[in-house]
């Protein structure tokens, strides 16, 4: 006699609620639904309903508009605010287009007027599960996406910055007003971005705007918004930044750039909520989060009379002071790896690694374009490294010379099998500067009888060298070479060196 074999697990069937109080349409609605393959739950009245709605988890409402006690509208609404996901299909009897534009407005998914025509109610109940696993996913999606932009995104080792991100976790838990202070390139803006995305206020926009980079005649219109012909060129109304903010976060950096009279209208809309566009007589609402963030010392600016003493208390309800990068040594090389990953995603480098003798030069450096400047110092260096390794002679020359000294170098480049003893042996036959100290592993002097080649013989590889790693790309490649793209252009032009996009340009003009 062989033992039975155990059913193979089939998939839950989705569950119906349906919330009628005619017990013969409750019966019929109760047998359809179990033949096409659903789960009915049958309420009677408004109360029950919601009750079950909140124990048994359906995968959709059929909800009926006139119920004993709570009418379908009223368990709608309340539907809408415990379990917004969750698709409700309104039915009556007696509909009409005003009643069905009034629970569509309220948030029903669909609405069946009885009888039901039981093909149409079969693909709705279709259309709406789907529905609602697309918008389980596109949320799970959102959440995954919120926390790359949280403070997850944050490298943090040294103890000022894990000490620093648990205050800017707290902030981000409240809805006050935040000042955040550091150096320029110190990660201002990745901080107020961390607290829109870790707050109640994520869904909403965030809208940032450099105080410090526009013309004092426009700042108030790029604030506040202006009317159409309120001066020249104003040729359609806009919305300023406070508008654009609505429900979300407003950043304002450089905020110590504004001058005094600007300081003023400032002042009055965080104050009041409420802006008032160039050339309008009315004022508008809104409901924003201020983050501001400077690079200056604002303190001494409200002692000096800079700063308006009422602004500064204003914006800075919590304060952020971010250190510089050189106070935080312990992160460097975290960050470099981190930032050597984005070259290799964006497939500008094949290296996967950083030597020892790269960051020890990386964090003697002082950084005084702080994380900026490191970013960009990893883009130049994956330019002119083919190995697998970063090494101290892929960095930029001027951080080295900087680091180790005016005589030192890039040493040869490193390769995974070159070890200790051959850094030694390298040293070892070098020629030294007079009384110059030993110089560190990874680099050593100029020997007196290298070959010098020409600078503009030099200066060419390394333009070669950029455009094929960017693909023929100037842009991209005058931006990691550090230069304005018609300079490179200028440069170019002057080694007979030509792209792609210029051949293509050319053979357009001669068309």
């Amino acid at each position: 006699m062989t033992s039975q074999q155990p059913a193979a697990d089939t998939p839950e069937r989705p569950r119906v609620l349906v919330v009628e109080d005619d017990n013969s349409y409750a019966e019929l609605l109760n047998y359809r639904l179990s033949r096409d393959g659903y789960q009915p739950l049958i309420a009677r009245t408004g109360e029950d309903g919601l009750a079950k709605a909140a124990d048994e988890e359906p995968a959709v409402v059929l909800l009926d508009v006139m119920l004993p006690g709570k009418d379908g509208r009223q368990v709608l609404s309340e539907l809408k605010q415990s379990q917004p996901a969750l698709p409700v299909v309104m039915m009556t009897a007696s509909g009409t287009i005003e009643l069905a534009v009034e629970c569509m407005k309220n948030g029903a998914y669909d609405f069946l007027t009885k009888p039901i025509e039981f093909e149409r109610l079969a693909t709705i109940l279709r259309n709406a599960i789907e529905y609602r696993d697309l918008r389980s996913r596109v949320q799970a999606l959102e959440g995954q996406l919120q926390q790359r932009k949280g403070f997850e995104q944050i490298l943090a080792r040294s103890p000022k910055m894990v000490q620093l991100i648990e205050q800017a976790r707290r902030a981000a838990a409240t809805t006050s007003d935040i000042l955040i202070l550091g150096e320029s390139g110190s990660g201002k803006e990745v901080f107020a971005r961390a607290i829109h995305y870790s707050s109640v206020r994520a869904k909403g926009p965030f809208v940032a705007i450099n105080c410090g980079a526009i013309p004092e005649t426009l700042l108030e219109s790029e604030l506040f918004g202006h009317e159409k012909g309120s001066f020249t060129g104003a040729v359609n109304r806009r919305a300023g930044c406070f508008e654009q903010a609505n429900g979300g976060t407003l950043f304002l950096d450089e905020i110590g750039e504004i001058r005094p009279e600007m300081q003023v209208r400032l002042l009055r809309a965080l104050e009041q909520r409420e802006v008032r566009r160039v050339g309008g007589d009315k004022t508008v609402k809104v409901d924003v989060r201020v983050i501001s963030a400077t690079n200056q010392d604002v303190r001494s600016q409200v002692k000096s009379g800079g700063f308006r003493t009422d602004l500064y208390y204003r914006l800075a309800i919590l304060v952020l002071d971010i250190p510089p990068l050189r106070e935080r040594l312990d992160d460097i090389g975290p960050l470099a790896q981190f930032f050597l990953r984005e070259a290799q995603a964006d497939g500008h480098t094949r290296a996967t690694a950083i030597s020892p003798e790269a960051v020890d030069v990386l964090v003697r450096h002082d950084w005084p374009g702080n994380v900026r400047e490191l970013r960009n110092a990893i883009e130049r260096a994956v330019v002119f490294e083919d190995s697998a390794q970063l090494t101290v002679g892929s960095l930029p020359p001027e951080i080295v010379r900087k680091t180790l000294g005016q005589h030192a170098v890039p040493a040869p480049k490193v390769t995974e099998t070159y070890t200790a003893q051959t850094f030694k042996a390298v040293q070892a036959a070098a020629v030294g500067a007079p009384g110059a100290a030993p110089l560190p592993p990874g680099t050593h002097e100029v020997p007196r009888n290298q070959e010098i080649r020409p600078m503009d013989e030099e200066e060419k590889n390394i333009i070669v060298r950029a455009l094929s790693v960017t693909g023929g790309n100037v842009s991209e490649a005058a931006r990691r070479l550090g230069l304005h793209r018609s300079t490179l252009h200028r440069k170019m032009a002057r080694y007979g060196l030509a792209t792609d996009e210029d051949q293509a340009a050319g053979e357009g003009e001669s068309e």
